[in-house]
């Protein structure tokens, strides 16, 4: 009796949770990307900083298969710092120049059959970068295959995520401006979590940790 009295104290406490959530859109999957539960899954909306983490796999495409010196750092600033200028820095070193990766930015989330994802910069300053948490947990599942991408992801000097270390990410990455409200996509170990729109670049944190615990 008191087990079933503790496990109902826990299922109550873990909806109260979850729905204080304050993001307009947020959704947590298994590892091979089947929505668990979520909140508004298809609402589109500004996706912020997270728009790196194709700049960054774009990058690496290109430089990959035409065997060209990646620049470490430069990846490294861009997704553990989020540094804007590097982003830019990676995009205009694209081979053919940034009209060149932002068509193959646009052009990989077609590949990856992302209907509502649009890339208009490299940075994720634009409310022009725009999608929806299912489409991000696709962009979340192909980047943890760059092994250049899950090593930025452990970083914790200067991390966007203060969480760092405190859960075994696969792959971490933050956004924020006004449109976008707190944002942030995660992959720890056979959980996917994507918030989009939280309430400020504190909350988001808050609601990730509330959904990896669910």
């Amino acid at each position: 009796m008191r087990a079933l009295i503790f496990l109902a104290l826990l299922f109550v406490s873990n909806a109260f949770a979850l729905n204080n959530i304050t993001a307009q859109s947020w959704l947590i999957a298994d590892d091979n990307g089947v929505m668990i539960q979520g909140e508004n899954p298809n609402e589109v909306r500004s996706i912020a900083s997270i728009t790196k983490l194709m700049t960054v796999m774009v990058f690496l495409d290109a430089y990959k298969s035409l065997n060209l010196k990646i620049d470490q750092n430069r990846i490294q600033r861009a997704l553990v710092s989020s540094d804007n200028r590097a982003a830019k820095e990676l995009c205009e070193s694209y081979p053919g120049g940034h009209g060149d990766c932002i068509f193959m930015m646009n052009f990989k989330a077609k590949e990856m059959g992302l209907n509502h994802t649009n890339f208009f910069e490299p940075t994720g300053l634009s409310v022009f970068n725009y999608s929806n948490t299912e489409d991000l947990v696709k962009i979340v599942d192909a980047a943890s295959t760059y092994p250049e991408i899950v090593y930025a992801s452990h970083i914790k000097k200067h991390n966007t995520n203060p969480t760092i270390g405190k859960y075994d990410y696969t792959i971490s990455k933050t956004g924020y401006i006004n449109v976008a409200g707190g944002c942030i996509v995660a992959k720890v170990k056979d959980k996917i979590v994507v918030i989009l729109g939280s309430k400020n670049v504190r909350t988001r944190f808050v609601e990730l940790e509330q959904l990896l615990r669910a």
